[in-house]
């Protein structure tokens, strides 16, 4: 029968005192990440206790893990960077990774047991939403398994053309201009002789909003529609134009 149970400490080690005399055995059963499936934990028996007797037994478990792979192309079959990957179990997230120059993602050492992978978000790339379309649950890791998963995005972005003029609608040159989204800052840019700039490749995923720094002679009431213009929703292959009118100082 089982008599005592202990734990081991931060250094690993359990002590069991005092031991009556006789024949004894020591069972353990290592915490999560020391055994794959199907496999048990280690006993040591026939320990002869006597009188005044210190015994030590040392047992040695080697962590249980594999790697998990995150391949993202387009439906070309084409690589895509640096998109965010996350890597979760039933109870919480366990890492966050990019793919790499060859679309791929990789989360080694990963502890056995079962995982999901759940894709982020990268403009101009748009991740259909779904079980195998942005996310994949159910991924078992074994000892020394290697196992990967892909994942097909589209490519949806425009462009958007910003003009900003004057009352008499002349063009304003070197207005300071911020593109954004809701987390990010997305690019700078001045305007031209037109008084224009075009953005390229601002993808469809978020709304955008463009700021506006006035040149030297010029003045901005500030608020929206003023000193930004939010809300732009880009469509895939076509140009959205924003207009801001600045007064002379």
């Amino acid at each position: 029968s089982v008599v005592t149970k202990a734990i081991t400490d931060e250094g690993g080690k359990a002590r069991f005192d005092p031991v009556p005399f006789g024949n004894w055995g020591v069972a353990l059963d290592p915490p999560r990440g020391y055994l794959d499936t199907g496999e048990v934990g280690k006993a040591v028996d026939g320990l002869f206790i006597e009188e005044g007797t210190v015994d030590t037994v040392q047992v040695h478990f080697t962590p249980c893990e594999g790697t998990l792979r995150a391949a993202v192309h387009d439906v070309h079959g084409t690589a895509v960077s640096g998109f965010p990957v996350v890597l979760y179990d039933p109870t919480t997230v366990v890492a966050n990774d990019s793919t790499g120059s060859d679309g791929v993602a990789v989360f080694t050492p990963v502890v056995c047991g079962e995982y999901g992978i759940q894709l982020g978000q990268r403009a101009p790339w748009i991740a259909r939403r779904g079980r195998g379309l942005d996310y994949m649950d159910g991924l078992k890791v074994h000892r020394g398994t290697d196992e990967s998963t892909s994942f097909t995005v589209d490519r949806c972005a425009g462009t958007v053309r910003v003009r900003v003029q004057d009352r008499s609608g002349s063009p304003v040159q070197g207005a300071g201009l911020t593109l954004y989204d809701p987390f990010t800052v997305l690019a700078h840019a001045t305007t031209d002789a037109t008084g224009s700039h075009v953005f390229a490749d601002v993808g469809c995923v978020h709304e955008v909003g463009v700021k506006f720094d006035p040149p030297t002679g010029y003045t901005a009431t500030g608020g929206r529609g003023s000193s930004y213009v939010d809300g732009i929703r880009v469509t895939d292959g076509a140009e959205t134009s924003v207009t801001l009118t600045l007064d002379r100082s």
